[in-house]
C-alpha cells in the first residue's frame, strides 16, 4: 500500500498567480516486497537457497517540488 500526498499554496502577485507544490510519494515510507525469486533450481539443476526470498521493494519516500503560474 502507497500513500501519496499533494500540497499547493496559491499566492498572487500583482496579475499573476503562483503556485508552488510538494508532491510526497509513498508518504509512509513502507517497504513491502513486490516480487520473490520464482526459480527453485539454478541452471545446473541444484536447489537454489534463494527460492521464494525477496527481490523487489516499493521505492521509498520520494519528493518532487513544482511551481505553476498562472496568468
Amino acid at each position: 500500500q502507497n500513500t501519496d500526498i499533494r500540497l499547493e499554496y496559491a499566492m498572487k502577485a500583482g496579475r499573476f498567480q503562483i503556485l508552488p507544490s510538494i508532491d510526497i510519494f509513498n508518504v509512509f515510507n513502507s517497504r513491502k516486497a513486490t516480487s520473490v525469486v520464482n526459480e527453485y533450481t539454478d541452471r545446473d539443476g541444484a536447489v537454489w537457497n534463494r527460492w521464494k526470498m525477496e527481490n523487489g521493494w516499493q521505492t521509498g519516500r520520494r519528493f518532487r517540488f513544482g511551481v505553476k503560474v498562472r496568468f
